[in-house]
């Protein structure tokens, strides 16, 4: 067998290649072969993807599916796959903290930012920040892939002010992209707001919310041993949204509950509640922390000898490829808010 590199063919007439039946396939076919099928009556190559032989018209130019998710605090360079060209991305800000004054106030929640068809290209790096979630009256970090002006969540602000960023809410954390939510706003006396969601903001303090992917905020029984925090949003595409707060003796309907995490967020901690026998303390005395990701840390109480509770980390995740299916051919795009967006 001649192997051919780099070669011209200088002719007006004609090139054969290959011809047989599929009984007469190469029995351990490689990428870049190519033959004429007489049962079908149709070119066809094989296809690594696919893992079988495509008539031309259907070979997919696409790249196959992945993803990359980042969720500790911190700065990251991610590295474009070689084919990939195109990635769609998901933010979340940290949650803001809550903090120890007269007012005992929660954190906010942060934004989720969310763009599809990023231009990238293959083999180079990419700056991802995942914004971490407040301490003590400190805002929570904004997360971003590239730039915050490409997609961004913004942090969740505190009773020190909000983050800022577009489509904030209040002291909640606004978002950058192609949709979105702003994080739940909090105010004194009050429990953590909830993270964004996908197509819909968080829940302010002591709110349930019914729609857009987002987290419920923190609830509030009374300040005296601290509020509820906010609850945090997934980073696996909308799903459903956080609706209620929770503490195990009265279920999702709970005063002094953490609020419920939408999208398969984590629910924020809870506060003070009128079941405990000895006066409701929080379910951890030192910290109510925000839920993960993006959940709004709870207010201290006025009594309770503890920190305020932290907001809940940040997070970034990164999508790419196209899936194909076998059976017609059918090329499925994967883009937020919740097109084919879990783990491939």
């Amino acid at each position: 067998m001649a192997n051919l590199k780099n070669t011209t063919i200088d002719d007006t007439g004609f090139l054969k290649v290959a011809t047989g039946s599929e009984a007469e396939r190469p029995g351990s076919p490689e990428v870049g072969m190519m033959r004429y099928n007489t049962d079908e009556d149709v070119f066809e190559a094989w296809s690594e993807l696919e893992e079988a032989w495509l008539p031309f018209q259907q070979i997919s130019t696409k790249f196959p599916p992945g993803q990359q998710a980042f969720t500790s605090p911190g700065t990251y360079t991610w590295l474009a796959p070689p084919s990939v060209s195109s990635v769609s991305v998901v933010a979340v800000g940290g949650g803001g903290g809550g903090q120890n004054t007269w007012a005992n106030p929660g954190g906010a929640g942060a934004g989720l930012g969310w763009k599809n068809n990023i231009p990238v290209t293959g083999g180079a790096g990419y700056t991802v920040v995942v914004g971490g979630g407040g301490g003590n009256g400190q805002n929570g970090g904004t997360s971003y892939f590239d730039s915050p002006s490409v997609v961004a969540g913004f942090g969740g602000g505190s009773a020190s002010g909000q983050t800022g960023g577009p489509n904030g809410n209040g002291r909640g954390g606004g978002y950058v992209g192609d949709g979105g939510g702003a994080g739940g706003n909090a105010t004194n006396w009050t429990g953590g707001g909830g993270a964004g969601g996908y197509t819909g903001r968080g829940g302010n303090q002591q709110e349930s919310i019914s729609s857009g992917g987002g987290a419920s905020g923190g609830n509030t029984h009374s300040s005296t041993f601290g509020t509820g925090a906010g609850g945090g949003v997934g980073l696996q595409g909308q799903g459903p949204t956080g609706n209620g707060h929770y503490t195990p003796w009265s279920g999702t309907g709970s005063p002094g509950g953490g609020g419920i995490g939408g999208s398969g967020g984590e629910r924020g901690l809870w506060g003070q509640n009128p079941w405990s026998s000895t006066g409701g303390p929080p379910q951890r005395s030192n910290n109510i922390f925000g839920g993960t990701h993006g959940g709004g840390g709870g207010g201290p109480g006025t009594s309770w000898p503890a920190s305020p509770g932290d907001g809940g980390p940040g997070g970034v995740r990164i999508i790419w490829g196209n899936i194909v299916s076998s059976e017609d051919f059918t090329e499925l795009e994967r883009e937020f808010p919740n097109t084919n967006t879990g783990d491939l």
